[in-house]
């Protein structure tokens, strides 16, 4: 069986490292100068790294920034949701995000529509 090391990160812990899968992440949340990485089972993992470190590891392709405090995993991604100015996305699981202003045009170049 072939492993696709391309998607699979080491994420630095007190005692060595957890390997994990691209496709495991949900979503990344800035916590100061740490990164919270939530996983698709919905544990978390605390990262040393800030939010803008951790982006640099991951794929562009899969994972898009949609606010200064957040980005997220496109393939865990259910709705996009526009309401009175407001923008969010519910992801799997129902986690609901919310969209900065500045960084709704980018995201929505992400996707085709009708």
């Amino acid at each position: 069986m072939a492993v696709d090391m391309k998607s699979r990160i080491a994420v630095p812990t007190g005692s060595g490292s957890i390997f994990v899968d691209e496709d495991e992440i949900l979503c990344c949340l800035a916590e100061g100068s740490y990164t919270k990485m939530v996983l698709v089972d919905r544990s978390t993992l605390l990262v040393a790294k800030t939010l803008s470190k951790v982006m640099q590891v991951l794929s562009q392709d899969q994972f898009v920034r949609i606010h200064k405090s957040h980005f997220i995993n496109l393939a865990q991604m259910r709705s996009y949701n526009s309401n009175n100015g407001k923008n969010t996305v519910t992801m799997n699981g129902g986690m609901i995000l919310p969209i900065s202003r500045s960084r709704k045009e980018n995201f929505l170049s992400f996707f085709r529509s009708f």
